[in-house]
């Protein structure tokens, strides 16, 4: 009788260290996702910062190809 009770914890036991494996497993996963998507998302800042520099840029150089050729109300728009 104490065999089998053994025998059924040992297996109790490998069945909880294999639902850990997976868990650990998973949580890597989800930890290599993660790292993954906050490169994306400052790649995505990166981007965004440069275009709002090149847009400010091209709206500077607008702005004073209008005041050149007299493009701007008397106010300055």
């Amino acid at each position: 009788m104490a065999d089998n009770i053994e025998h059924l914890m040992l297996e109790q036991f490998r069945q909880q260290r294999g639902l850990t494996e997976r868990l650990f497993d998973e949580v890597r996963e989800i930890k290599a996702m993660l790292l993954s998507s906050r490169f994306q998302q400052r790649g995505l800042e990166l981007t965004t910062d440069a275009l709002s520099d090149s847009l400010a840029t091209v709206k500077t150089r607008l702005d004073r190809i209008e005041r050149r050729l007299d493009l701007v109300d008397a106010e300055g728009k």
